[in-house]
Order: structure tokens, then sequence, then C-alpha cells
């Protein structure tokens, strides 16, 4: 017969053995399944979150791990050992209930039928196409009218997903704000590749929209022509955006007309000239609106002087340098830190000031 003290220690050890080896397990797992471009996202937003309760964050987290343990743990621990006791077995039952009302639904691993697909083009307007997709209408052919193409479906972290859906306060923020960075990451990568150029270097602007309903997190990219930098009016359309490259809709020259500023053929009056991007590194840097305003200054005026043929040490008092990029901490998150960057004058210009080096503007 077994002693009662030797049958309690088995079981003592038996536990520790479970905790170790899953502790083990999700610290091995966690280590492979993370990426590292999650990781500097996670890195940045912390930094970024200036209002967070650290020390809550930690605390809730222990004590969400510690549930989470003691919930996985307890069956395997009493599992044949209570038998007859219809306490026990009460309570498991009562246990297993409340968990399966309160589980969340399960993830989806394809998008809805609703969805967009690739290839897809929709006649949207900015007012529309701020909002989740699908967009009102349908699709249509893109040798039809259309604005916008799109250009690829996707689905963020699944894990992301678990955490927005269960998380409350800042740690709801961070998820939220994580997933939709990653969504923009996305849509920048793939933008470049369906176009065959750099998109900053046309004459187009990136659409990143969730895909109805949100909290499964697919979302969708797609691409429109605009009108000026801005990218406020669309333009329409009549053939595919694919494999375009930078041809036909290549940035030139811009001209101002009050408040708005449109793009224009370089042979026409204009006010100002594209002369390049500018990307702030390192990648995934905290947001902080004076850093920013003044290292895109500096590195489109840098651009500036070589589109000029002019060294760094140049100046050209008569040329103003502009750029149009993430300026604010909701576009900046999850973007590639790079802005388009303009020459501007006073006056009215006729022809390019490429490799104008000191001679007058052409006007």
């Amino acid at each position: 017969m077994f002693d009662f003290r030797y049958h309690a220690l088995s079981l003592v050890a038996v536990f520790m053995a479970l905790v170790i080896g899953i502790l083990l397990g999700i610290a091995i797992g966690d280590k492979g399944l993370i990426s590292s471009t999650r990781k500097d996202l996670v890195a940045s937003l912390r930094r970024d979150l200036q209002n967070a309760g650290k020390d809550k964050d930690r605390v809730q987290a222990d004590l969400n791990d510690h549930t989470r343990l003691e919930r996985d743990l307890y069956p395997l621990v009493v599992q044949g050992r209570l038998t007859g006791q219809r306490v026990g077995l009460i309570a498991v039952g009562i246990g297993a209930g409340v968990w399966w009302i309160n589980r969340s639904d399960p993830i989806p691993t394809k998008p809805p039928a609703s969805a967009p697909k690739v290839g897809d083009c929709w006649a949207v307007q900015p007012v529309a196409a701020v909002r989740a997709m699908p967009w009102p209408g349908s699709a249509v052919p893109c040798t039809s009218a259309h604005t916008a193409e799109v250009f690829h479906v996707g689905q963020v972290d699944r894990d992301l997903i678990s955490k927005a859906r269960s998380a409350k306060g800042d740690d709801a923020k961070v998820a939220r704000n994580l997933m939709f960075a990653q969504v923009r990451r996305a849509c920048g990568a793939f933008g470049s590749t369906y176009l065959g150029a750099n998109w900053h270097d046309d004459q187009v602007s990136l659409l990143a929209n969730w895909i109805e309903p949100a909290s499964n997190g697919f979302f969708g990219c797609a691409l429109v022509q605009t009108t000026g930098p801005g990218g406020s009016t669309y333009v329409t359309r009549t053939g595919s955006l694919k494999g375009i490259g930078t041809g036909p809709l290549a940035i030139g020259c811009v001209t101002r007309t009050g408040d708005a500023v449109r793009y224009a053929s370089c042979a026409e009056p204009h006010t100002g000239e594209y002369v390049g991007s500018y990307t702030i590194t390192p990648e995934n840097a905290p947001f902080n609106a004076t850093a920013v305003q003044a290292a895109a200054t500096k590195g489109c005026g840098k651009a500036a002087l070589s589109y000029l043929g002019l060294p760094e040490s140049a100046t050209r008092p008569d040329l103003k340098v502009g750029f149009v990029g993430p300026t604010a901490a909701d576009t900046w998150l999850g973007s590639d830190q790079t802005f388009g960057c303009y020459a501007s004058a006073d006056v009215q210009v006729r022809g390019t000031v490429r490799n104008l080096g000191t001679r007058p503007l052409p006007t």
C-alpha cells in the first residue's frame, strides 16, 4: 500500500514538471515565432505611448499568465484522481461550461466572400474610400471607368488579432495600432511590386482598408491615381495600373492655384518640381513631430541640391524645399518613413531645373 506522503510528493513532482515544461515550451515557441519586424513595431509603439501605465501592464500580464496556467494545468493534475467525488466533478463541468460561453469566435483563415479580389477595380471617391471594404457598389472591369484598383488582400498576424479581441485600455490600443501598422507596411511593399516601380515616384496614392468585419484582421490595398501630391482628388481611369512603372505616371512638376496643388507638365508654367524622395532612418523610429520635420527638411534639401547639380554646401535663395509624407503620428505608424521632395519658386517657371546649377530660373 502506498504511503500518503509519498503519493503527495509524487503529485507535487508531476505538477512542477508540467509547469517547467510548459514555461520552457512557451519561451522557445515565442522566440521562433515572433518576427523581428513585429518586435521593432512593439518597441516603437511602447515608446510612443507615454501615458501607458507600464507597471499596470506588467502586473496585468503576469496575472493573465497565472490565470491561463492554472486553467490549463488543473484538468491535467486532477484527471482520474477525483473519481466518485461529485463536488469536484461538478466544479470542473461548470468551469468548462463558463469557458465555452466566454470563448471568442474562432479567427477565420480565409477572407469573407464579399471581400474584393486582387485586380478588381472600383469607381469610388475619397469620402467612401476611407471606409472598410467592400466599398459601395460592386467591382468593375479595369477597362471600364474606375478610380481604385485592388492589388493585395491579406490578413494581419493572428496572435495580434487574438490580443486585440481580448485586450482592454492601453493594451487594446497597442494591439490595434500594431495591426494597422502591419497593414500599412504590407500595402507599401506590395504597391511598388504591383506598379513595377517605386510608388512614391508616381502620381498615385495608396489606400489601406480593413475588410469587414475588421475584428477578423483581413485587409485590402488599392492604388488610385491622383491629381496632386495631396491625394484628395482621384483621376478616373480606363486601364490597369499593374506594371505601369514610372513612365506615363512619373511625377514631373506641380503648380499651385490658391491652396490647391496639382501635377503639371514641366513644359507648361509651373511653380514646383519633384526632385526625388527621402527616407528617414532608422526603420520603425519613434515619432517626434519636431525631429521628423527637421529630418525631412534636411534630407529633401540635399535631394534638391543634388537634383540641381550643386554641392551640399550650396544655396539657392530663389528656391524653397517642400515635402509630402507622414508628418503626423497617425500617418507615421507603419509607414516607410519616406517623403516626396519638391523644389518650388515664388514665380512661374518654364522648363526643368534639373542640373540648373547656379543659373537663373527658366522663367
